[in-house]
């Protein structure tokens, strides 16, 4: 996205003459959002922020034009009003608004005392607290008491916030003679997800290769990359969020075999709310950070999520991200660039990229707390290959220095802004083949053994199936992927001809099923919770007992 327009830099708009990473990555301002006041002591942000993310989204726009009662204690009303004055200010390019008059209303209107002035409240809270009583004006009813439905009140689906987004989940056990089968309905507003669901132990092994690899080095460690194994997650980790699948520790009396339990999406929500729960007491570390942010999708479907056809299909339309101690909002704008509104601010991300966007939250600690996924809308997530392993280099680095923040990113400001060109340009010369340790540019195809760093899964000539990118020798049957006269000083056997990897002097481990060495440009899989293990050891299962591709699959 963004990219063609500068020939030498490849970026639209151009980032040739960036050379302060700061000022860079605050971008400029932009009449693209409207910003919403937040005085001293007023403490709007967290509401304003809830607001901005639904306000962002056509379908809660569009919920804001339904009739409803007029009265001055309707949500409705008191946000069309909101929303009208805020695309007012946006067409005769005025900046802010005022936001006072509003949040008394909203104080007045859902009685809870998060709206309350000054005071410092939570963001999905309020966004709760507004869906709910948009539920109930639009059934007429007014003044709630703060105990009232929310969303735990099965609704049909006719009111406006239900309509819009309203998630009823049915959890159904079964067995296989299904004696003992059961479900059970829940609905929310907001999905909750644990931050531990995105993140995998790293093993220091790779945060010391990281660590210690020079820029132009760093495509030959995708092969040892745990991060890109994080790429487009997103909808794995919800469908193990939601449990689906076999229940080990539990098997029906009557026919002895185990559960199965499924989730099925029963509504049909035009937005979905995220909210990523991370550990109140610990400030989380850059790594965990990046974890979660390569784990996004910038589309999701609803039927690889959930049980059932449902052919809904949703795009990441926002976040809430916790930065400098309160929340701000992340959106993509009608030119589908990336912008941050923080308060009355409204300022592109660096030139919009979604690789700008992990630039700032590296460089500035910010914590991605909410996703906002709208209905018939796609994002663009994509990263390069050598965006993703300079990013994972630097926060490797931060795990080994004292303060843990992202400070070496404004050592090499045009690397950080644009590694794509200053990384595998030719101007950074030659280096050995990963392979075969010919010398070779970066980034492009070795002129020797024909390896190139940037080809896909490849098919093995001797059995036809298939290996994964950055394997050297075929997990099935042990051929080598290119034939290239070699000298090792690692082997000891004198096997080690046509690879520079020798098939028993660089064995890292045996399969515990059967018994199959290993080789260290091999997949190898922990034997007991099935990750890829790039080193031989699981650092999650503190397991060194492997199972090769084959026994991984059974």
């Amino acid at each position: 996205m963004f990219y063609g327009e500068c020939s030498d830099c490849d970026c639209s708009p151009c980032v040739c003459s960036h050379d302060n990473l700061s000022t860079y990555i605050v971008g400029r301002d932009s009449h693209e959002f409207v910003g919403i006041k937040n005085v001293d002591r007023e403490n709007n942000c967290f509401v304003s922020t809830g607001l901005q993310a639904l306000l962002n989204t056509t379908p809660f726009s569009q919920m804001l034009n339904e009739e409803c009662e007029d009265n001055e204690l309707c949500i409705i009303c008191c946000l069309k009003r909101l929303h009208d004055e805020l695309e007012d200010s946006k067409s005769k390019k005025n900046s802010v608004i005022d936001f006072r008059e509003y949040r008394l209303l909203l104080a007045r209107i859902c009685r809870n005392e998060c709206f309350g002035m000054g005071i410092e409240g939570d963001c999905f809270e309020a966004v709760e607290a507004i869906l709910t009583n948009a539920h109930y004006a639009s059934k007429g009813i007014f003044m709630i008491e703060q105990n009232g439905m929310g969303a735990s009140e099965v609704c049909d689906g006719d009111c406006h916030a239900h309509f819009v987004c309203y998630n009823l989940l049915e959890e159904a056990r079964e067995c296989r003679c299904n004696s003992e089968k059961t479900s059970n309905l829940t609905n929310s507003f907001v999905i909750r997800i644990d931050s531990n669901s995105f993140i995998k132990t790293v093993s220091q092994t790779l945060i010391y290769d990281f660590g210690r690899q020079y820029n132009n080095e760093l495509h030959t460690m995708y092969d040892r990359s745990e991060m890109k194994n994080l790429i487009g997650s997103f909808t794995k980790i919800l469908r193990e969020h939601f449990g689906q699948g076999k229940v080990f520790d539990e098997v029906c009396q009557f026919c002895n075999s185990n559960f199965l339990r499924s989730v099925k999406l029963l509504s049909s929500p035009k937005i979905m709310i995220f909210q990523i729960m991370w550990p109140f007491a610990a400030e989380p570390n850059l790594l965990n950070i990046l974890q979660v942010m390569v784990s996004l999708q910038g589309k999701i479907k609803m039927n690889e999520i959930f049980s059932g056809d449902s052919d809904i299909e949703m795009g990441l339309k926002g976040m809430i991200v916790f930065l400098n101690n309160h929340y701000v909002y992340f959106g993509i704008g009608e030119d589908f660039r990336w912008y941050r509104v923080d308060d009355s601010l409204c300022q592109t991300i660096g030139v919009g990229r979604w690789y700008d966007v992990l630039l700032l939250l590296l460089l500035m600690k910010g914590t991605p707390v909410g996703l906002i996924y709208e209905e018939c809308h796609v994002a663009d997530l994509s990263l390069y290959k050598i965006e993703l392993l300079y990013l994972e280099k630097i926060v490797c680095n931060c795990s080994n220095n004292a303060s843990g923040d992202a400070g070496a990113l404004e050592n090499s400001p045009k690397i950080s802004i644009n590694p794509v060109k200053h990384l595998c340009s030719e101007n950074t010369g030659e280096i050995e083949c990963v392979n075969c340790n010919a010398k070779k540019r970066v980034g492009l195809k070795c002129d020797l053994c024909g390896f190139n760093p940037n080809e896909g899964n490849w098919m093995c000539k001797s059995c036809r199936r298939r290996n994964d990118e950055m394997v050297l020798m075929c997990d099935y049957c042990d051929d080598i992927r290119f034939r290239t006269p070699c000298e090792l000083d690692r082997c000891t056997c004198g096997q080690a001809k046509f690879s520079r990897f020798c098939i028993k002097c660089n064995i890292i481990a045996e399969c515990n099923n059967c018994k199959k060495p290993i080789n260290v440009v091999q997949s190898s899989f922990c034997a007991l919770c099935k990750s890829n293990c790039r080193d031989g050891h699981c650092e999650s299962c503190k397991n060194e007992k492997m199972l090769c591709k084959s026994c991984s699959t059974n």
